[in-house]
Parts: C-alpha cells; sequence; structure tokens
C-alpha cells in the first residue's frame, strides 16, 4: 500500500538521504518512530506540529490507527522512489513516499533586538498565565500553587535546580549553574518529559538573544549532551535536534508572531504541556539576562 508524507523538516531530509534502514521504534496513537542513524523520525497523521524529527503524513488519525505497523518491524529507505518501506510480518509493504513534499527549514539562527525581547517576555508570562497546564508555568507564574499540583515532587525538585542555576549565574559561576539545569533532563513524565522540553526552550532562548557561545551555553550544551542517556529515546532525539539548532516550527516562528495569542495558539498545539514548558525555558533565558544587564 501506498502513502504520502506531505512535510518534513530539512533535518529530517537530511536523514532519510544518508540512512539506507532502520526498525519501529514504537508506535502510539498518532505517531510511529522510526530508529534511523543513532536517533527517530516520527511518522505523524495530518496536521499534526511539525518538528525536526517529522514525516507528516496524508492519514486521518482513524487510517493512521488501522496501519499493521508494529515495534521491531524493519524498513528501508528506497532512494529511487524516494519512499520509505515498511516490512509487516505477513509479507505486505508499505510505502511512504517523501518525493516533490514541503520541505521546512527548521533551523534556528535569528537574533532578536533587544526592544523585541523585552517585548517576547511579557507576551511569553501572558501565555503562560492564559495556560491551563500544570507543568513547569506554575514554577514561572504561581509557584505557590506548586504543592497542589499532582506533580508537585516534580515541581519542587525542578524549582529548586532552576533557583541554583539562576543564583551561580549570578556570582558567574557558569559550569556550577549549567549543572544544575542539566540536572532536568529526563525529570518528569511522559513521552517528552518536562525538563527535557524546558531544556529545549533553554537552547531556542540563549539563540535568540545570541548567547549560545557563552561560557554558561557551552558548558549547558556539553553536559546535556553527555547525558542524553538519563531520558528516553524519543525525548533524547529532540534534545539531540535541540543542540544541533533545530526546533518544532513553533519555536522557528517565534519571532514572527506578533502576539500572545497567537504565540499560545502554536505553542498550545504541541502536546499536554510539552509547548508551555519549552516557553518556560525560553523566559528563563530572557529573565536571566535581563537581570544581568
Amino acid at each position: 500500500m501506498n502513502f504520502l508524507i506531505t512535510n518534513i523538516s530539512n533535518y529530517a531530509l537530511h536523514l532519510l538521504n544518508h540512512h539506507s534502514s532502520g526498525i519501529v521504534h514504537s508506535v502510539y496513537q498518532k505517531t510511529i518512530n522510526l530508529a534511523i542513524g543513532h536517533t527517530l523520525l516520527t511518522l505523524q497523521t495530518k496536521d499534526t506540529p511539525l518538528s525536526p524529527l517529522s514525516l507528516i503524513t496524508n492519514l486521518s488519525v482513524k487510517n493512521f490507527n488501522s496501519l499493521k505497523i508494529s515495534t521491531g518491524q524493519t524498513f528501508k529507505v528506497n532512494p529511487k522512489t524516494c519512499s520509505i518501506d515498511i516490512l509487516l510480518s505477513s509479507g505486505e509493504k508499505y510505502s511512504f513516499c517523501f518525493l516533490n513534499i514541503e520541505c521546512t527549514n527548521l533551523y534556528l539562527n535569528v537574533s532578536l533586538p533587544s526592544t523585541q525581547t523585552e517585548q517576547l517576555l511579557e507576551q511569553i508570562k501572558t501565555v503562560l498565565i492564559d495556560s491551563d497546564t500544570n507543568g513547569f508555568s506554575l514554577i514561572f507564574i504561581n509557584p505557590q500553587q506548586i504543592n497542589l499540583s499532582p506533580d508537585s515532587f516534580i515541581l519542587s525538585y525542578a524549582k529548586e535546580k532552576i533557583r541554583k542555576s539562576y543564583l551561580y549565574y549570578m556570582e558567574e559561576s557558569f559550569y556550577k549553574s549549567a549543572r544544575e539545569l542539566s540536572d532536568l533532563i529526563g525529570v518528569g513524565i511522559g513521552l517528552t518529559p518536562s525538563g527535557d522540553d524546558f531544556l529545549c526552550g533553554v537552547l531556542a532562548g540563549l539563540i535568540l538573544i545570541n548567547t549560545e557561545q557563552d561560557p554558561f551555553a557551552t558548558y549547558l550544551k556539553k553536559l546535556i549532551g553527555e547525558n542524553l542517556n538519563r531520558t528516553n529515546d524519543i525525548s533524547a532525539a529532540f534534545l539531540s535536534c535541540a543542540l544541533k539548532g533545530h526546533f518544532s516550527q513553533a519555536v522557528c516562528s517565534l519571532p514572527l508572531l506578533s502576539s500572545s495569542s497567537e504565540i499560545y495558539k502554536s505553542f498550545g498545539k504541541i502536546g499536554h504541556s510539552s509547548g508551555m514548558d519549552t516557553l518556560c525555558g525560553i523566559l528563563y533565558v530572557l529573565l536571566l539576562y535581563k537581570n544581568i544587564k
């Protein structure tokens, strides 16, 4: 059976052009993760958010869930037909074609002027106040509610790590500051724990304010890269992308969004709290560098 991939990131396309085979890593309702080249790519239903790992198909959720794909099945990348061919145990083959598709550049290399960072900081605060998630947004917007959250232990731990990171940074103890934040790798539950989403936001924030070469950023990237084994494969793949400068379409379009409502709409589509946790990471960087000016 033949299916179409309608949208893909430049990062994902590069992987497909440089690897010839892999295996099905895991299967979920709207996503099928493919292990390829020591990382993952993700087949997704139509109209789902685009990430660096995304292979957006033309399939509805109903049609997607009817696929007979299971963990451990092998696939080949066919360069002649530009397709991913998944081999089923029955001998049947599913082909997902990525010829003549829309390829989106999700490499973030935009530095915001100081006037825009001030505006963005306030917009993100507004978004987090309006959000109804119980992720890291409570740490920044409503910390007195942390003890009422079902994730109170996780949030209390994260709050303390973020606090210590901030204090060490103010003392110019940049390695210690980065080490405290890197302790958030794998913290939380779900396919992408809140701590990992937060760190992806921090890495994006450092690029947005053109400080990704500063000592703090250098230490943080090194520590994250050395400790990816502390989280699950899916989240590690997203962190690996972030370390290379590749982020979700929501993050890459952030400099172009002109209002808090647009930001909310864009990031609210990402997981249960992943989008808001990522915004918390960006907010942390904006607050950190605002307070040292």
